[in-house]
C-alpha cells in the first residue's frame, strides 16, 4: 500500500497502491471503503480517471487527487470530490427520453 487515510467523518478508508512492476511502474490506483454500504469501490473508475499519483483528503471526505496527463507525461491533473456525493451520483437512476 502507498498510501492510506480514513476520512474526517470515519465513513470511508481511502488508499492508493503503488504498481512494482510491469510495463507500467509508475501505475497508482486508488481505492475506498464504504462505511455505509460495506464495499470497497474504485476511486479511479467512478471519476473516470486512471492512475491516481496522489491524494489528501479535506473536510469530511473531499478527496483532492492528482492524476497524469498521458499527453503531456506530467501529473499534472488536479480535481476534488466529496465521497458522499460521487456515491450518491453514482446511485442515481438514469433517465430515459
Amino acid at each position: 500500500m502507498y498510501k492510506a487515510q480514513w476520512t474526517r467523518d470515519s465513513q470511508y478508508f481511502v488508499f492508493t497502491t503503488q504498481c512494482s512492476g510491469g510495463h507500467q511502474p509508475y501505475w497508482y490506483a486508488t481505492r475506498f471503503w464504504s462505511r455505509t454500504q460495506n464495499r470497497f469501490f474504485c476511486f479511479d473508475d467512478l471519476v473516470d480517471r486512471t492512475g491516481t499519483a496522489k491524494f489528501r483528503l479535506t473536510g469530511r471526505n473531499t478527496v483532492h487527487a492528482t492524476y497524469l496527463d498521458q499527453l503531456k507525461d506530467e501529473w499534472n491533473v488536479q480535481f476534488a470530490v466529496p465521497l458522499d456525493r460521487l456515491l450518491a451520483k453514482r446511485s442515481q437512476p438514469h433517465r430515459t427520453r
